[in-house]
């Protein structure tokens, strides 16, 4: 028959090994916790740092927008220079003998 003693002192270390083992879980559990709450802590550090570089972006495509001619402006601008080489050349045409003595000192 077993000792009353030696129940006592199985029921005891019983207790005592639960007891740590439960602390330990509840301290694991705490490590979770603040391993977690660090996790999130970082991935909004990330998220706004994409935020900013994004908004980064998007201000110097914005900015550099303003650098370039639309094709309305560029097909203004293109008609705009035909009309006057046209007029320059005409003006070649009419005067350009005139303009050539001119420029020799043929004509004073």
């Amino acid at each position: 028959m077993p000792n009353n003693n030696t129940n006592k002192w199985n029921a005891d270390l019983l207790k005592e090994y639960i007891d740590a083992l439960r602390v330990a879980d509840q301290r694991a559990i705490q490590i979770k916790e603040q391993a977690d709450e660090k996790a999130l802590d970082l991935a909004r550090q990330i998220q706004t740092y994409k935020d900013e570089k994004a908004n980064e972006l998007r201000e110097q495509i914005n900015h550099e927008r303003l650098d370039y001619l639309t094709k309305t402006e560029y097909n203004a601008s293109k008609s705009s220079n035909r009309t006057l080489l046209i007029s320059i050349l005409g003006l070649i045409a009419t005067y350009g003998t005139l303009i050539i003595l001119f420029v020799s000192g043929a004509i004073k």
